[in-house]
């Protein structure tokens, strides 16, 4: 295959050359129009413009004004607005570099870097007015999960914090006496004030009843974050 510059010889055969030297002569100029028409066409008549890395883009010193490649290094159609330098211009809608979003995907598109910071894994996604950021310390994974809940994993209940006071009421016969009297005793908590009273008794909360698990492990889709190169 003839390689660029495709110029054929237009005075080749002479007008006095021997037909000897015709055969020659038209095959390379039958290896020129056809290399000259694969450049961006298929073999079929299809366009066919040339899938080729930046590096080999940038090699090659043969462009005119108006080529078309698709570079395979930014998965992207390009064509020279000028040349001498050559200036490549991305055809079609373009995302700014440095735009960041997500993907429902493990590896983001080609032209976009995959962000890999702890602070963005297992996390969940918030929105906000303000400035964007990260926080939080514990893993989505962690937080909804299955676990049952136990006496040992409930707060502590300070009584005298709770209610500095604990009325008690009895009665008193009054030696026999029917109509009796109505004693309302205060006992301060925490004090130390002690009386001859058992206090003791217990409080039965039903959590579930059979112990069974409590499932937060919501069912969630992983997404990973793009940043536009």
């Amino acid at each position: 295959m003839a390689s660029p510059p495709f110029n054929p010889a237009e005075t080749l055969p002479g007008d006095t050359d021997v037909v000897l030297q015709f055969p020659a002569v038209e095959r390379a100029f039958r290896d020129i129009i056809e290399s000259w028409l694969l450049f961006e066409h298929g073999r079929s008549g299809h366009h066919a413009f040339p899938v080729i890395s930046t590096g080999a883009r940038d090699s090659d010193t043969t462009w005119e004004a108006g080529s078309l490649i698709y570079n395979s290094t930014l998965g992207k159609l390009q064509v020279t607005s000028s040349i001498d330098p050559d200036v490549w211009v991305s055809v079609g809608p373009e995302f700014p570099s440095g735009t960041r979003m997500p993907f429902q995907q493990t590896t983001p598109p080609t032209g976009w870097t995959k962000e890999s910071a702890a602070a963005y894994n297992d996390a969940v996604m918030g929105l906000t007015t303000g400035s964007v950021g990260t926080a939080g310390t514990t893993a989505i994974g962690s937080v909804f999960a299955a676990r049952t809940i136990t006496q040992a994993n409930l707060p502590d209940i300070n009584l005298t914090a709770e209610g500095p006071t604990l009325g008690i009421s009895y009665r008193t016969d009054n030696r026999g006496d029917p109509g009796g009297t109505d004693v309302m005793m205060e006992l301060a908590l925490g004090t130390g004030f002690a009386h001859d009273i058992d206090l003791t008794h217990t409080h039965v909360v039903p959590l579930g009843g059979d112990g069974e698990a409590m499932d937060f492990d919501v069912k969630r889709a992983s997404f990973t974050i793009g940043t536009k190169v």
